[in-house]
């Protein structure tokens, strides 16, 4: 595996290496210039991170080591995300589970020298809302000296039909001096979608939900910034008063263990993780796989304390 053999071209079906390329990434199809237009492969779909750990330097003077060795693994491995916290200031390296992220800590000490401190593994969540509101917001503030007014008829209410929100802001193409129908409806839009990017719980985006505009005045001195602010303040007051709830996300679990390790391996489901056992299955070879439905928030650490009270003769996915 330690030697290479270098090589003038490739022809189909072959596997190789290539170096001193800067400017690359994964998922990237290299091509000749002159050939350019006459390929479109797809892109990676890649979902987003559902774990999180805080990562900082030991010290300020490795921070931009730090920075930069960041940056080179979200480059060779797009499924891992690196974002700041708004709230605490602190760098957050997301990833697809505890090894990814246990990995790719190993690879910023190993490849690229960084010593790091790392938090506890955090996961993401979501926000909706259970009940159906509607409000009458009416926006009154000073902006650049000169004040601006708005009102909003606003309606709230949870979304079942679908995981996505779904936003009806055709009332409010409004029009003035200042701007068209367009662009306010534009602006409405803009307030509401930074309103549901973050929740009034734990300041996660929020989903399943609905929102309606049914009405929005305006008067000779409301601009687009007012209508933007306003129909964001609006829509996070509707969503207070709406019974917000907090979403986790849900594993499909499968373990498979020995006959006599499955009696603890449900106990430990029920008991500690409260999963929910879809059902038991046998193999072959005497081991039985059992599936359930467990939230991912105690799925934390789950790989080390299966190995231990298994004596290492379980696995799972």
């Amino acid at each position: 595996a330690e030697d290479y053999e270098e090589i003038e071209e490739l022809g189909a079906g072959d596997i190789a290496a290539l170096v001193g390329l800067k400017q690359t990434g994964t998922g990237d199809t290299l091509v000749l210039s002159s050939e350019k237009q006459s390929i479109v492969l797809d892109g990676l779909e890649i979902p987003p991170p559902v774990f999180y750990i805080s990562i900082e330097a030991e010290s300020s003077a490795d921070q931009g080591q730090l920075d930069t060795a960041l940056r080179c693994l979200v480059r060779e491995d797009p499924s891992l995300v690196v974002r700041e916290d708004p709230e605490t200031g602190q760098t957050l390296l997301g990833g697809m589970g505890e090894l990814h992220l246990e990995v790719a800590c190993t690879k910023l000490e190993r490849n690229y020298r960084v010593k790091a401190t790392t938090g506890r593994i955090q996961i993401t969540y979501r926000e909706s809302i259970t009940s159906k509101v509607q409000k009458r917001y009416c926006y009154d503030a000073v902006f650049k000296g000169k004040r601006t007014q708005a009102e909003f008829l606003i309606t709230v209410e949870p979304n079942e039909e679908e995981e996505e929100n779904f936003v009806d802001t055709s009332k409010a193409a409004v029009s003035s001096a200042e701007f068209n129908e367009s662009e306010a409806e534009e602006a409405v839009e803009n307030g509401i979608q930074a309103a549901l990017s973050a929740g009034p719980l734990l300041a996660m985006p929020l989903l399943r939900i609905r929102v309606t505009v049914d009405e929005v005045k305006t008067s000779s001195d409301t601009t687009l910034s007012a209508l933007s602010l306003g129909a964001s303040s609006a829509v996070k007051a509707c969503i207070l008063e709406a019974n917000p709830v907090r979403l986790q996300p849900i594993m499909h679990v499968e373990i498979t263990a020995l006959e006599t390790h499955v009696g603890a391996v449900m106990g430990d489901l029920t008991s500690k993780r409260n999963a929910d056992i879809e059902r038991l299955d046998s193999l072959p070879d005497g081991r039985q796989i059992v599936k359930a439905m467990v939230p991912l928030e105690n799925m934390v650490g789950y790989a080390s304390e299966l190995r231990s009270f298994t004596g290492g003769k379980a696995s799972f996915s």
